[in-house]
């Protein structure tokens, strides 16, 4: 269609021509419309080269043309023709060439967009402008949207962002924008997004970062920056969206960074540019995606991944109900994964693989119902895997495996029943001598019952309540005098007292390296005036290890042996 036939109607205030095909050469230029337009879109599927009309549109304060398949260059008087331009949006079409510096004109410009075209020189996204940012741009003191990614852009980044009172969206992602943040956006507490992704940028986060007091997405992945995140950052409340992955940060994830303040669940965008202009890059469900339009308020997510952070992961971003991903990968994070986890109801992707974390999985993560994709792989957790329901329903063996004691479906290896761990022996407290020793006498008394009722004969065994490191007198004497007075069960030669060579494995209480310390524990636990009689005791009852009678041949005669020289105290 031509735009001709509309040129008689003088009180054309808005046209939208969109998604229309508009064929420019159609157009009679000498003619020049009766209307002056505070309103046009042509964007998509328009054809032809961009012709400025003859007289100049003095109040036309938006213009959109993109997505169409205009070609040429940008005429070089358009800032003197539209001077009262807040939005101009000329994205995706085939411009080429320089861009006008008259863009510079403009001062109520609020909203420029030339990406993805073929333009050179030295402006804007996704074209082959390299070089610095140019020095007109600073002219436009009422710009509010940014779109400088995807060039060629060197050196630093200006400190002269700061001029820019009303500068809400910054997006300079993938140019090779070098050196460190300092000081380009300091006190610009208007930026509501912030994209430098994807550059050579080095140093620190800044710590006056707390400056930007509306900041809701932050992206500063796929740079060299280092050190620990400031402390300043906690202080963001508004923050739905913060990518910092791909660093070498490092230092551990601040609890309270991210909890003092939970994402809002609710997006009170107060801005005047259209939100389809509102765009950026980030990885979700393994994928990395452009984000672009209405869908971006809906993003709420952390990417940490890819970093040098250390430390347990903290307990409190459970907290944070609302968020939808969840990316710590790649790191040396230690210690369990926090079962507050289970609170994350509206997360869809969550990466926990390549760290250090042990533990087992907590159980209730089956009920987070919007989960698609989620990987623990390459830790140490043990366990078994959490039940195949729900969502888990659809995670595969690549979500667990290098967890060498992981085990369940769907890894191939099966859980055993677990057998209780053995009851550990807890010495005598060294400082309080009155202590009847390390053995609850009420497990002893039962014990020794059964062994009595499975036709046990009892041997004599004298405990000597205390256990001196020297001067410890009468052993050899009492021992001898039980020996005598016993010659049925205590026949001459070697003693054995229930211990053999098998007892001495690492599997038993009672072992080579411990034996002395062993022999002056059990010196300990009886009564001053009690002889507790056993015999060939098969299972150590009382120390809850295997410690067969048999075997004997050998043997050292330990009943001759002084209690004083077994006793090891340990400093």
């Amino acid at each position: 269609m031509s735009l001709s036939p509309l040129y008689n109607l003088s009180k054309l205030k808005s046209f939208d021509g969109s998604s229309n095909e508009i064929y420019t050469k159609e157009d009679d230029h000498n003619l020049s419309p009766k209307f002056q337009l505070e309103y046009l879109s042509l964007s998509d599927r328009g054809r032809g080269p961009f012709l400025l009309p003859k007289n100049a549109h003095m109040n036309l304060s938006f213009l959109s043309i993109s997505m169409n398949y205009f070609q040429g260059q940008i005429p070089s008087e358009i800032g003197a023709y539209l001077p009262r331009l807040e939005v101009l949006l000329m994205s995706d079409n085939s411009f080429n060439g320089n861009i006008p510096s008259s863009l510079g004109n403009i001062n109520s410009l609020q909203v420029l967009d030339l990406s993805n075209n073929v333009l050179t020189g030295r402006i804007l996204l996704n074209n082959s402008l390299q070089g610095q940012i140019p020095g007109w741009i600073w002219n436009i003191s009422s710009l509010e949207f940014l779109d400088l990614s995807g060039n060629n852009f060197s050196g630093p980044l200006p400190s002269r962002f700061r001029t820019f009172s009303k500068l809400r969206y910054v997006y300079l992602s993938r140019n090779k924008l070098q050196g460190p943040i300092t000081m380009a956006f300091y006190d610009s507490s208007e930026i509501f997004a912030l994209d430098l992704s994807h550059n050579d940028l080095t140093g620190r986060i800044p710590e006056w970062i707390d400056m930007l007091s509306n900041l809701r997405f932050l992206l500063l992945s796929f740079n060299n920056l280092e050190g620990e995140i400031p402390t300043q950052l906690c202080r963001l409340d508004q923050l739905t969206l913060i990518d910092l992955s791909h660093n070498h940060l490092s230092g551990s994830i601040l609890s309270w960074m991210i909890s003092t303040h939970p994402f809002p669940q609710q997006y009170n965008s107060r801005d005047n540019v259209s939100s389809s202009q509102q765009s950026f890059e980030f990885t979700a469900k393994n994928v990395s995606l452009s984000y672009k339009g209405n869908i971006v308020k809906y993003i709420k997510g952390i990417d940490f991944s890819c970093n040098n952070f250390t430390g347990e992961i903290p307990p409190e971003i459970g907290n944070l109900s609302m968020i939808m991903v969840l990316n710590l990968s790649h790191n040396s994070l230690t210690g369990p994964i926090p079962s507050t986890f289970s609170n994350l109801k509206e997360i869809e992707s969550l990466d926990l693989s390549y760290n250090k974390l042990d533990g087992e999985i907590p159980p209730r993560l089956t009920e987070l119902y919007f989960l698609e994709v989620f990987t623990v792989a390459h830790n140490n957790l043990s366990g078994k895997t959490p039940a195949k329901v729900a969502q888990f329903a659809t995670f595969d063996e690549s979500s667990y495996k290098d967890n060498p004691f992981l085990c369940g479906e769907p890894l191939s290896k099966i859980c055993v029943a677990a057998m209780p761990p053995s009851p550990t022996p807890i010495l005598a407290n060294k400082n309080n001598e009155d202590n009847d020793g390390f053995i609850d006498m009420n497990v002893f008394y039962v014990t020794f019952g059964a062994a009595y009722i499975m036709n046990i004969p009892p041997a004599p065994i004298l405990l000597k309540t205390y256990c001196k490191s020297s001067n410890f007198t009468g052993p050899d004497e009492e021992v001898t005098s039980l020996i005598t007075s016993t010659p049925r069960i205590y026949p001459e030669g070697k003693s054995v007292l229930g211990i053999t060579r098998a007892s001495l494995s690492t599997q038993s209480f009672i072992s080579e390296a411990s034996f002395q310390e062993t022999a002056c524990v059990l010196a300990k636990i009886a009564l001053p005036i009690r002889i507790d009689w056993l015999k060939r005791l098969k299972e150590n009852f009382i120390l809850g290890g295997m410690i067969p009678a048999v075997g004997h041949k050998g043997m050292k005669d330990s009943t001759r042996a002084k209690v004083s020289e077994m006793c090891f105290v340990k400093k």
